[in-house]
């Protein structure tokens, strides 16, 4: 399925806000700093700024990527009520640790709960809510 251009222009505005804003921070501390002409130096410097961008674009992107249906109960099918919008994940992945967070549902008849967007991420109900689990990519760990 496409997605909704509107979203695409506004997922576009906040990721060019967000490398503008990442890349003035970076330049103040190279400048303040002395920006090194040793290469080395500079590529490490470089990789660490790629990082950090590439970990708030994860954090952004997961985020946006996650549908908004409201699940139901596996059990006796009954709609699934939401008990907590914002109930955060940290995922360690290639870019380090990304900050998420998502939507937790119960059953009202007390059947279970469920985070959809773990699903969408691929992390699957053993990762709910437990500690340096391995992820299925392999080596990431989600806390």
């Amino acid at each position: 399925m496409a997605p909704d251009k509107r979203v695409d222009v506004l997922f576009a505005e906040r990721l060019r806000a967000l490398v503008n804003e990442q890349w003035d921070t970076w330049w103040a501390t190279m400048t303040a700093q002395g920006v090194p002409s040793a290469l080395e130096t500079l590529e490490a410097a470089v990789t660490d700024f790629v990082r950090q961008l590439g970990q708030q674009l994860m954090e952004q992107l997961a985020v946006a990527v996650v549908p908004a249906p409201r699940p139901c109960c596996a059990v006796c099918q009954a709609p699934l009520r939401q008990v907590d919008p914002a109930r955060p994940i940290t995922v360690t992945g290639l870019w380090g640790e990304y900050h998420l967070t998502r939507a937790y549902y119960v059953c009202p008849a007390g059947h279970g709960s469920a985070t959809p967007a773990d699903a969408a991420w691929g992390l699957g109900r053993e990762h709910a809510g437990v500690g340096g689990t391995p992820l299925p990519s392999g080596g990431r760990t989600a806390v």
